[in-house]
């Protein structure tokens, strides 16, 4: 989910809040300040995760782009683009195979947002 904020001093790179077993975690800030006067804003990521283990986090964390089936049908397709025999158009085989690294690129980014908030724990 988006969110949206006003900061002093430096653009923030990772807030961490504990509400008792829920961690509120905001990660991706990017400025969005119209000039550098007095009033700085962010927009940033925000993902509620329920449990402070590692796996609950990474898992909350690639949820919140990409749900099971979503997940499901990037791999049959990448599957069916790794074929070269099947009747796939080369511009959908390289739209499945874009999709895919895209995919992996988000899972690996989370992974290190995770392991951040293991160590700020």
């Amino acid at each position: 989910m988006k969110c949206s904020g006003n900061y002093e001093g430096n653009l923030p790179t990772i807030k961490i809040i504990r509400e008792g077993t829920l961690l509120r975690i905001f990660f991706d800030y990017e400025d969005m300040s119209v000039t550098d006067e007095e009033e700085k804003m962010y927009i940033c990521e925000n993902v509620d995760v329920e449990g402070q283990s590692y796996a609950e986090i990474v898992s909350a964390l690639i949820r919140s782009r990409y749900a099971q089936d979503s997940v499901e049908a990037i791999i049959a397709n990448y599957e069916i683009a790794k074929d070269s025999e099947s009747d796939i158009t080369d511009a959908k085989r390289a739209e499945y195979i874009e999709e895919y690294n895209d995919y992996q690129a988000f899972r690996i980014r989370m992974k290190e947002i995770a392991n951040t908030v293991i160590n700020q724990l």
